[in-house]
């Protein structure tokens, strides 16, 4: 230490609450002084001299390898951390594009991004990084997540299980006037469903409430705008809070964000940056903007750490099957009972006719996925028409309602499908003349269907696949879910199969003994008994279809009926195809090549090959498009498609299907997935592979074990476990505990370590941090290496100040030897340090070698200094007016020990 009447522009400072420094101004008694988050003026008398590197290295005055040692591994952890996130003790494998999403969106504050990455990249550990990071920076203490209502509880529990991040569900009941919900839950979790209207004043009080740092929307592609029918209610309650003043940061999720206007798409894009984006205004230039606001990640580009491809295209295999006699009969007559009704309805007022349309569409979706559940669907609606009055006038305005209701539930497939069940017995309205007498016929015709083959091929493909092999499959009601399940039990028994839907409940199933009776299962309790091999099938409607992560140990997926929204398929293989997935997904589809909509299936398959082959013709990489095109496809254009389709002569299909489909595909759509391609940012391994860290929190270990011995404290190490008790200094820090038994740098732990994760944001890693960062030591030499090389460690460091939330330093270090000198990255001086963090053995004391006095050379100090002063401009570095301070030398660091940690430098 030195007395403070010696302080000077750059010397090295000290102080209590801000901890070390560098003067900037000194003005007697108080002093401005640069720390590592800002600038401070302080009394002069409260800072303390701290001896500067270069001094110490001059004059040969060695410190003890330990406390200098452990000193940098404290700069250069937290600066690798602050830049990329990679030691956050998250409790989730991280990967290269999460960790570059991460610092993409908080480079700048406030953040506003739509992140618009392919199904199954991770969304949420990339969301959990982003707060991780801004809640260490103290730039979020205010959250609000909004998704749909079936991912809330997805949302919340992932947060915590992974990130330690603890939210609370909204709940209406408690949002009142006499309770202030908003104030009392900082951090909440909410659907968009609930929120949107604003019934009850629930707008009112949101616009009341202190600002959100930062708002999270999941499936923000539900916030439409269309030019024509106007905004969603979503769009308008995120514009509302906009227009308040009552968010900071905001962040969308959305595999497709452009629905095939231009219109949609810059409305939503207006939401997160209003300064760049108007719908109202000129497309082409904006379209230049979009890389300052808009991210996406294709799953067939992303890798591993070591460039390796994470994803790998699914194998599709089609399974023919024909009708027998008595389902042909029945489905004959079940397409003309569709065509008499499309008739009846076209002689209705508007509100009845569609309302009439909705059900007969409904009925034929049903019809296509079994005829079991088709025939529920219509005895349902013989046994209601029967009891009801033949005065249905004075129902229409609850026609009207329902037919709404329908409406506005069709992006929420699985309530449009359980709803849609509903509606078909509860229409008063006839669907045609005399219909009680048609239903009749069709019910009966049902009832001689004993066996449906759909079902029975399915069983026998299942039959030749490997013994245990695990199996997803996927329907779109809960009927044929039914039927299915009871197909699996009477083959491979009741302990084999289970099922997710909606309700955690199927209220008819058949038992192999030949009772019926209800099951209730949870969710999660009937993922969790699949992924680990409790049973082997998993038979799920839609609710599985987002949300839930089902690739443990399954790679194999059956679609059971195919949905009339081709983009249903795409989410149902990320279920399977996603991060984690060690093998090629395999997907086995069903077609009876003998229907209309079959020969519509391959029709569509076949258009949108063509559109990817056009664009991937013109794309540097060729991409998966089919998520991006269908989610341009007109609304309800497939919908129209599927249901006239089989009213339209064979051999005109072809040309019918070209003229409704024309606008998916066309040059329009073409164009906007290449301008969505082409403007936005995304990851790219080649161009920041020498950037990402290549390390993990098991990286961290060596730091630990040299404070532990540094605070004479003994370790602890069986299995990955470790134990130990707490250094006092660690101990001053509110939630650290006198001792540890069952500590690990393990992401994904065994059973048997249900310890704390350790990384950068635990307490107690934090606590021997700090307590390395305040050593005043700065110059060593270690005994690793008896050659003469030095190795300089510096901080980068932006004078500017403001952007609060770019990484405050970045670590570099210059080793010098003989003639010969080099940068280091920080990833290198991080290995170098590590290991000679492993090779001091008597932490506190001098080595014999550091005993003799050494003064250190002044040219390759003058030589380091000047040669990363030169390199600046190259070093792609995150600030505007870079300036570096030399905070360490290590001496005895030779070439042999150097080389191994180099690359091209």
């Amino acid at each position: 230490m030195e007395s403070i009447n010696q302080i000077s522009l750059g010397s090295p400072v000290s102080h209590a609450s801000f901890g070390r420094g560098v003067v900037e101004y000194s003005k007697g008694e108080t002093t401005l002084v640069r720390f590592s988050t800002r600038i401070e003026e302080c009394l002069t008398s409260e800072l303390t001299m701290l001896r500067s590197p270069a001094i110490a290295y001059l004059e040969g005055q060695v410190a003890p390898a330990s406390p200098v040692v452990l000193r940098l591994l404290a700069e250069t952890i937290g600066a690798v951390n602050d830049a990329w996130g990679v030691f956050s003790p998250s409790r989730i494998d991280l990967y290269p594009h999460q960790l570059w999403v991460c610092r993409k969106v908080t480079e700048s504050w406030p953040v506003r991004w739509v992140v618009a990455d392919d199904v199954g990249l991770g969304k949420t550990i990339e969301a959990g990084l982003i707060l991780w990071r801004l809640f260490r920076l103290g730039l979020v203490r205010r959250l609000l997540i909004l998704c749909p209502a079936s991912l809330v509880q997805q949302w919340q529990q992932r947060l915590f299980t992974m990130f330690d991040i603890r939210t609370a569900q909204y709940d209406p009941d408690q949002d009142t006037e006499k309770v202030d919900f908003w104030k009392l839950n900082p951090h909440v979790v909410a659907s968009f469903h609930t929120l949107r209207e604003g019934r009850e004043g629930r707008h009112d009080r949101m616009l009341k409430t202190d600002p959100w740092d930062l708002i999270i929307v999941d499936e923000a592609h539900h916030l439409n705008f269309d030019e024509a029918s106007g905004m969603t209610l979503a769009h308008r309650l995120i514009k509302k809070l906009q227009d308040a003043e009552q968010l900071s940061s905001i962040i969308f999720f959305t595999g497709t964000p452009h629905r095939g206007k231009h219109f949609g798409f810059l409305a939503l894009m207006s939401l997160v940056r209003p300064d760049l984006f108007d719908p109202r205004k000129p497309v082409d230039h904006q379209l230049t903007l979009l890389p300052q606001a808009l991210i996406r990640n294709n799953k067939y580009h992303v890798t591993n750490l070591r460039g390796e491809r994470l994803f790998k295209q699914p194998v599709v295999n089609t399974i023919p099957y024909h009708y027998n006699e008595v389902e042909s009969r029945f489905y004959q007559m079940m397409t003309e009972f569709i065509g008499s009704g499309r008739a009846y309805a076209t002689r209705l007022d508007g509100s009845q006719g569609r309302a009439v349309m909705l059900v007969l569409i409904a009925l034929q979706k049903l019809a296509s996925s079994s005829v079991a559940a088709v025939r529920s669907a219509l005895q349902k609606r013989l046994t209601k028409l029967q009891q009801m009055s033949h005065a249905v006038q004075g129902r229409r305005q609850a026609e009207s309602e329902r037919v709404a209701k329908l409406e506005s539930l069709e992006d929420d497939v699985e309530s449009y499908n359980l709803i849609a069940e509903e509606e078909i017995s509860k229409l008063s309205l006839e669907l045609m003349e005399n219909e009680c007498d048609r239903l009749n016929e069709l019910i009966a015709a049902a009832d001689l269907v004993t066996a449906e083959t759909k079902i029975d091929t399915i069983v026998q493909s299942i039959r030749q696949l490997p013994s245990g092999e695990s199996v997803l499959l996927f329907t779109e009601y809960k009927i044929t879910q039914a039927l299915l399940l009871s197909a699996l039990w009477r083959e491979f028994g009741e302990a084999s199969a289970t099922f997710i839907n909606g309700d955690d409940a199927l209220p008819d199933v058949l038992t192999v003994g030949g009772a019926h009776r209800p099951l209730h299962e949870q969710r999660e309790n009937a993922k969790d008994r699949f992924n680990s091999g409790e049973v082997r099938f998993l038979v799920s409607t839609e609710a599985a279809g987002e949300g839930i992560d089902l690739q443990e140990r399954c790679s194999r997926l059956i679609h059971v009926d195919l949905p009339w929204n081709p983009m249903r398929l795409h989410q149902r293989v990320g279920r399977l195809n996603r991060i984690g997935q060690n093998e090629v997904v395999k997907v086995m589809l069903f077609q009876n090549p003998d229907t209309v909509e079959s020969r519509i299936w391959d029709l569509l398959n076949e258009k949108l090959e063509r559109i990817r082959q056009s664009i991937n013709s013109v794309t540097e990489e060729p991409e998966d498009l089919h998520q991006l095109i269908l989610g341009i496809a007109r609304p309800g254009m497939l919908d129209t498609v599927f249901s006239q389709a089989q009213f339209v002569p064979r051999e005109k299909l072809d040309q019918w299907f070209d003229s409704q489909s024309g606008q998916m595909g066309g040059e329009d759509a073409v164009r906007v997935v290449q301008d969505l391609l082409g403007h936005a940012q995304h990851f790219d391994f080649a161009q920041v592979s020498d950037r990402i860290p290549k390390f993990d929190l098991p990286d961290l270990a060596p730091f630990l074990r040299l404070a532990l011995r540094h605070n004479r404290r003994q370790l602890s190490e069986t299995d990955g476990i470790l134990a130990f008790k707490t250094p006092e200094a660690w101990q001053k820090v509110l939630g650290v505990k006198p001792r540890y038994d069952d500590l690990h740098f393990e992401r994904r732990p065994s059973s048997r370590r249900k310890g704390a994760v350790l990384g950068v944001g635990n307490r107690l890693f934090d606590a021997a941090l700090s307590q390395a960062g305040q050593f005043s030591d700065t110059y060593a030499v270690t005994a690793v290496d008896s050659e003469s090389g030095v190795l300089f460690v510096f901080r980068c460091y932006d004078r500017i100040t403001g952007n609060v939330a770019q990484p405050k330093t970045v670590v570099y270090g210059v080793h010098a030897q003989d003639n010969s000198i080099c940068i280091l990255n920080d990833g290198q001086v991080l290995k170098i340090l590590n290991e000679l963090a492993g090779a001091i053995k008597s932490p506190t004391e001098l080595d014999p070698i550091a005993q003799i006095p050494n003064p250190g050379d002044p040219r390759r100090l003058e030589q380091a200094e000047a040669l990363l002063r030169d390199a600046l401009s190259s070093l792609d570095l995150p600030f505007r007016q870079p300036e570096i301070e030399l905070v360490g030398i290590l001496a005895g660091v030779g070439n042999s020990l150097a080389l191994r940690h180099e690359s091209s430098t």
